[in-house]
């Protein structure tokens, strides 16, 4: 598909302008942002973009969507029915990643707060995302958790899973500091 294309060096230096100005946004930011990098750095330029101007659309959508059993972008296409074409093309994937944005994003600013800290509460979070909220190692953070009899599930297999917790009920062990 990408054999007649031009070569990222001619392609990727006009883009550094757009991709340094407002929110980075993708679907998955955290697997694609370091092919970003290692691209720009292959071809000279530093690319860098702090926390606070980056958007994940997957983290969003954990948050947002937390009893969907997916999050994956064309998933998430069928379940609000953006009619966006085919998945896995740029186009398409650049046009469902705005709508979810946009749509989540429009969510959280007319949800009452109750409603939403009610939906976050219900957010599945790893192991290491427990961890941090403990203050504390993973394993540390693990022995809490299942001392406070914190529901938790493997999701993944093998060393490739994780124990995913329940956001709110990390969060009431870190109140009680239990």
């Amino acid at each position: 598909m990408v054999d007649a294309a031009p070569p990222a060096a001619e392609i990727f230096p006009t883009y550094l302008p757009i991709l340094d100005q407002g929110i980075l946004t993708a679907h998955n930011l955290e697997f694609d942002y370091p092919f970003l990098q290692a691209e720009f750095a292959r071809l000279g330029t530093k690319f860098v973009r702090s926390e606070t101007e980056q958007l994940c659309t997957v983290k969003l959508s954990r948050l947002m969507l937390p009893d969907l059993p997916s999050r994956s972008l064309p998933d998430l296409v069928r379940h609000f029915q953006f009619k966006v074409g085919k998945s896995h093309r740029a186009e398409a994937d650049t046009l469902a990643c705005w709508l979810l944005a946009e749509k989540l994003l429009t969510e959280i600013l007319n949800e009452a707060d109750i409603v939403l800290l009610s939906r976050f509460a219900r957010q599945w979070i790893p192991l290491r995302e427990a961890a941090k909220l403990l203050g504390c190692a993973p394993a540390v953070g693990q022995s809490r958790l299942d001392a406070a009899n914190v529901a938790s599930r493997f999701v993944g297999r093998g060393r490739g899973g994780t124990w995913m917790y329940r956001r709110g009920e990390v969060e009431q062990v870190v109140l009680n500091g239990s």
